[in-house]
């Protein structure tokens, strides 16, 4: 549902011209989803390059250029509500996290195991103690 919602998101800004996607390499990401914020809460196009980090700034003409769209109050209305359910959803996915790594405290050797495998992180390697149960 996150990743739907993200590409959403994106959907709408191309639609309003804003092409932030081909600029930033994560639409998600910490600095597109300030400047995300900025164009729904309408600050200027001077002040959202402020907010890209020092990669980006280097493509300084090409961040303005992506950032000069056409958002109408439709695009907004709806950016604004896919902003705050990704916070939502990412804050109850935190949650979810904590919990599981929680609850991996009695099979910590095994848990750190499965962390030796090439591609299994802690949550990858906490699901998989939880299918194969004890």
């Amino acid at each position: 549902m996150h990743s739907s919602e993200v590409n959403r998101l994106h959907k709408i800004l191309d639609d309003g011209g804003i092409k932030l996607g081909g600029v930033v390499s994560d639409i998600n990401g910490v600095s597109a989803r300030e400047m995300v914020a900025g164009l729904i809460e309408g600050v200027g196009i001077s002040q959202l390059l402020n907010m890209a980090p020092g990669r980006v700034k280097l493509k300084h003409e090409d961040l303005q250029a992506s950032l000069d769209g056409d958002l109408s109050e439709r695009h907004l209305f709806v950016l604004k509500h896919l902003h705050a359910h990704i916070d939502t959803l990412e804050h109850e996915l935190a949650e979810l996290d904590a919990y599981i790594l929680a609850g991996m405290k009695p099979y910590q050797w095994a848990h750190r195991l499965l962390q030796t495998m090439p591609g299994i992180g802690q949550i990858a390697g906490a699901l998989i103690l939880i299918e194969i149960g004890e």
